[in-house]
């Protein structure tokens, strides 16, 4: 086969695979492969976003993920193994300038200022960072919110000064943690940073649940004690 002819090959693949409803098995058949040459070969299709973590544009690699893109299901992946947010399409959120926050023993930083994260390949620090990032989308959708993928690796451990000095350069007073007790290493720089917090007007949104049960979303409207959410 010339060169011509295989990339006239490829190209009939890639049509039939992403553009008709044509089964694998069918096509293999057509052009003389097996269906597993088939998935193994054709060209990733672009989803039309970019990945949050690497930067690159990500790219559907079979049909299923596609159609679970379609159906709003967030299983979409970058090769980077990052998962995307499928929320962002969802026309009934707002745009909202919240940033999610994730611990900076969890990344590897860039600059000192812990504002931007390294692309790395797929490991437990991304993965954790992932699923950080991906609680936090759920729980700003809960508030019909939109993340506009905004993020922050920020040292609890520093205490609380710290903490307020890192969250200053924030562009809107909303954040978004796993858990209260993730504002700091202990229940008591916990309780003081998100009393902090909630007078100078920050909004706090957590993945968590109060110590009652309950989804707690909004510390910053709670009229008791911080320590009941603890």
């Amino acid at each position: 086969m010339t060169t011509t002819e295989s990339v006239d090959q490829q190209a009939v693949i890639d049509h039939r695979y992403w553009h008709t409803s044509q089964p694998v098995r069918s096509i293999a058949e057509e052009v003389g492969r097996t269906p597993q040459q088939i998935t193994d070969s054709v060209t990733p299709l672009p989803a039309g976003v970019e990945c949050w973590w690497c930067g690159q544009a990500v790219a559907f690699r079979r049909r299923r993920d596609r159609a679970d893109a379609q159906r709003r299901q967030p299983l979409t992946r970058c090769h980077c193994g990052a998962l995307q947010p499928s929320q962002e399409f969802d026309p009934t959120l707002v745009d909202s300038a919240a940033t999610i926050l994730v611990d900076s023993a969890a990344t590897i930083l860039v600059d000192s200022a812990a504002t931007i994260l390294v692309a790395t390949t797929p490991g437990p620090s991304m993965r954790a960072v992932s699923d950080t990032i991906h609680r936090g989308i759920d729980a700003l959708a809960r508030c019909g919110l939109r993340w506009t993928r905004r993020y922050l690796a920020v040292d609890f451990g520093a205490g609380p000064d710290a903490v307020m000095r890192a969250l200053s350069v924030l562009p809107e007073r909303t954040i978004v943690v796993p858990t209260l007790r993730h504002l700091g290493t202990n229940d008591g720089d916990s309780c003081v940073l998100l009393g902090r917090l909630v007078a100078a007007g920050w909004r706090v949104i957590t993945t968590g649940t109060t110590r009652q049960g309950g989804p707690f979303y909004e510390a910053c409207s709670y009229g008791g004690s911080p320590w009941d959410l603890l």
